[in-house]
């Protein structure tokens, strides 16, 4: 081992609590020009709450989405539609061990761009609705190789994985890049590279990159190959439990992600879960899952450091709050492109933040109750049950009806 478990270039953290009405103007005109077709500007200068000059670099992202690249190492990525933004630590940052500083600066920054606020340092940011998005977890090695044959051997808890994702075959039979699952994808997945030759392909020598001081300081010769493994989770897979003994291990706060004893325990968690087995002749999926580790694998567990006292499990309470979350969002997405559809109107993005007051409203509106009523009556009709009718003459003939009671539908949507 070269390098412990470190937190990598692309761990991201999401500000929950961040209505795009509470945005600096400057980041705001940058959304509004996105949708409104238009170019934007090569850069964005703007001071931060202590004066300092900021200046960013501007790309259109996916969906709508303004990208800004900042000198020192972060990247904030802005969607006004959904109202939310998300940082992103840079490899240059985290692997010159200035993590907590770079979050100490960061995370006080975005907060006043992204909400007025100041977050004093990292233990403060969980209380101002900053979480981990994602988690890219990875460990440096010489001395490990993988071949074709150990391909099919890596499993996960539900036996054979069925997602791997294997390239880069040589003719002596080494694997460059190995694939357990997909990054974002899967709530956890495991990949692994020969390190030294992707950077090679991309124009950098290995002894002059940004690891190889790390790499230098756990015994690197300068010379030999280094292979990469690396953890990726998100979602309810960074809220954790374990009940012998009784722990809790919380990534989703940032300020976990400094605890190099909780990083330890989380890399346990993770190549415990996803692992390579030793060789040997497997007549079905059961087999290969009970199959003893690989003594090349046990050797990548360990370098989180002792073995759990017992088995860590995902927090289910988290994962119930965050799946539901997801499918109220989806469900949020659908109503929305129905009501627009309905008026004729393109389901644009920056119809959202109009459509979910619209639909704030409309729910508690008298004739929306009296169309639940109308539907729940139509219900128990079909099930040979009877309920108390809404009084007579009260309207409910269509969700459009119900919305077009309240003023902003017309404000938004153009109709009368």
């Amino acid at each position: 081992m070269i390098a412990p478990p470190t937190v990598d270039g692309g761990t991201a953290f999401k500000l929950e609590r961040a209505p795009a009405d509470l945005w600096r103007v400057e980041l705001r005109e940058l959304v509004a020009l996105v949708r409104g077709g238009k170019a934007l500007p090569p850069t964005v200068t703007f001071t931060d709450a202590d004066g300092v000059i900021l200046t960013a670099h501007l790309l259109r992202g996916n969906s709508g989405a303004v990208t800004l690249t900042f000198a020192d190492g972060a990247q904030l990525e802005l969607y006004g539609w959904g109202g939310f933004a998300v940082l992103i630590a840079k490899a240059s940052v985290v692997w010159s061990g200035a993590l907590r500083d770079w979050m100490t600066t960061w995370f006080d920054r975005a907060s006043w761009l992204l909400a007025g606020s100041q977050c004093p340092d990292p233990e403060s940011a969980a209380a101002l609705g900053w979480r981990t998005r994602n988690l890219e977890l990875c460990a440096d090695f010489t001395g490990l190789e993988f071949v074709e044959g150990d391909v099919g051997r890596f499993v996960g808890p539900r036996g054979g994985a069925k997602r791997i994702d294997s390239h880069g075959f040589k003719p002596h039979g080494s694997v460059e890049t190995i694939e357990l699952g997909k990054r974002r994808r899967d709530a956890l997945s495991i990949g692994t590279h020969d390190k030294t030759q992707k950077l090679r392909r991309d124009k950098q020598q290995p002894a002059q990159s940004v690891y190889s001081p790390t790499w230098h300081r756990h015994g690197w010769d300068g010379v030999a190959r280094v292979r990469r493994v690396e953890v990726r989770a998100n979602g309810r897979a960074l809220r954790l439990r374990g009940a012998h003994p009784p722990v809790t291990l919380d990534l989703t706060n940032p300020a976990t992600l400094l605890d190099d004893r909780a990083l330890g325990q989380f890399w346990r968690h993770a190549t415990r879960r996803l692992r390579l087995v030793g060789p040997g002749r497997f007549g079905n999926a059961t087999d290969l899952r009970h199959a003893p580790t690989d003594p090349r694998w046990v050797d990548v567990q360990e370098v989180g450091g002792p073995a759990l006292p017992g088995i860590l499990v995902v927090d289910r309470t988290e994962a119930r709050r965050l799946e539901g979350a997801e499918l109220r969002r989806r469900d949020g997405s659908a109503l929305v492109k129905a009501l627009a559809r309905s008026v004729g109107r393109s389901p644009a993005p920056d119809l959202q933040a109009g459509i979910e007051r619209v639909v704030a409203e409309a729910v508690v509106h008298p004739d929306f109750k009296n169309l639940v009523a109308a539907a729940r009556e139509r219900r128990y009709d079909v099930l040979g049950s009877t309920i108390q009718a809404p009084p007579a003459g009260q309207p409910g003939a269509s969700a459009l009806a119900c919305t077009q009671g309240v003023p902003q539908w017309a404000e938004i949507f153009g109709v009368g």
